[in-house]
């Protein structure tokens, strides 16, 4: 069976081939041969394509079934992760409530340490909340495009100093 390529390939000959006889078929014999290469051409097509529409949804039941799969693992490495956590400053407030700084066991060496970095920085929770509320010199300016305003000028054909619309991009359903 012919790839999909081969068959576009033969169909661009053929179209070659319509266009420099200015679609003009005179002989009943290459007239019969051309119907016949259609049926051919169109049956080997419509079952390249339906195999390849079942391998993509082949591919795309497999993608979800992974991603469910997926996010299970991510879920119990969570919770695996969240119950270290626990364990750790459980172990970790009985060393200060014990006073002990460092320990030695067979498998493991502990010790209580300060954090290095920054110190942190604690402010208002006002702040946080509203940080309109803060002094204006520990407001932080952000300028972002409005895209809205964009499309607008552009529909209201004001000048827009090289924005404008592009075409739209074209995808494939399958149904």
């Amino acid at each position: 069976m012919p790839t999909l390529f081969q068959i576009a390939d033969e169909i661009a000959a053929l179209h070659d081939l319509l266009t420099e006889s200015a679609g003009e078929i005179t002989e009943a014999e290459t007239e019969a041969a051309i119907d016949q290469w259609f049926v051919d051409n169109e049956q080997a097509l419509e079952k390249k394509v339906d195999g390849y529409c079942g391998l993509i949804r082949e591919f795309e039941a497999r993608s979800e079934a992974r991603e469910i799969e997926a996010k299970r693992l991510m879920a119990l490495a969570g919770s695996d992760a969240n119950q270290a956590k626990r364990l750790k400053d459980r172990l970790k407030y009985f060393f200060e409530v014990c006073g002990i700084k460092k320990l030695e066991t067979p498998r493991f060496r502990l010790s209580i340490q300060a954090n290095g970095g920054q110190a942190p920085l604690v402010f208002p929770t006002e702040w946080e909340n509203f940080p309109y509320n803060a002094p204006e010199c520990f407001h932080k300016t952000e300028i972002r495009l409005d895209r809205t305003a964009i499309r607008e000028a552009i529909r209201n054909d004001e000048e827009t100093h090289g924005a404008f619309l592009g075409d739209r991009g074209t995808s494939l359903r399958i149904r």
